[in-house]
């Protein structure tokens, strides 16, 4: 299980915010470094034989491919994936496809024990026909990110309430029931501290 670099804490719950009902200890998938990155690539391609003028222009769905993990200090490492996108285009005498592949690099928080992912989030790309060659370039917008699954505890406050669509006609309770462990109030202030007494003088 990885471990999360130590940070500020503002207290058992954040100041301001209402006391939890309880405290549950959740199975989640944890971000340990994030950032988003744009990048954009080029590739070309042999079209058909007589294709002069290109009719369509669509992005194919990219992939991801992790290539290598290079450590650095405190944990941090130095991430590279191998991205690749097909452009596919008509033109007025068949069709082809242009595969665009770029190399993209992070530098994240990367614990032992954490996973590298990759998520594209946007694509866009244009192609043009030279000399029986296209041309096509290809934008994209990626989210690179470790993770790890991990027990979190967190504050609840219950379990979400759907409201009925026929207030006639609810369903049943659709979660188990709780077995709540109390939150401890926050500590009380101490009492200040008694006045010194006054100075003796003397006579």
């Amino acid at each position: 299980m990885a471990d999360q670099p130590p940070v500020p804490s503002p207290g058992y719950y954040p100041t301001g915010a209402p006391t939890p009902s309880w405290v549950d200890c959740i199975w989640v998938d944890k971000v340990f470094g994030s950032c988003q990155k744009v990048v954009t690539a080029n590739g070309t391609g042999t079209a058909p034989i007589s294709c002069t003028t290109l009719t369509t222009v669509t992005c194919g769905t990219p992939a991801c491919t992790f290539l290598n993990s290079v450590p650095s200090t405190d944990d941090y490492a130095t991430l590279s994936w191998l991205v690749t996108v097909p452009v596919n285009y008509t033109c007025d005498v068949g069709s082809g496809a242009v595969t665009v592949t770029t190399q993209v690099v992070a530098t994240l928080y990367s614990p032992p024990g954490t996973s590298p992912a990759c998520i594209p989030y946007s694509v866009s790309c244009g192609a043009n026909i030279l000399n029986g060659i296209v041309y096509a370039t290809v934008t994209l917008c990626l989210e690179l990110k470790t993770n790890a699954t991990v027990q979190l505890l967190v504050p609840a406050y219950g379990y979400c309430v759907e409201p009925p669509c026929e207030v006639e006609n609810p369903c049943p309770p659709p979660f188990p029931p709780q077995i709540m462990t109390p939150v401890p109030p926050p500590s009380p202030p101490s009492p200040p501290a008694p006045p010194p007494p006054p100075p003796i003088v003397d006579p």
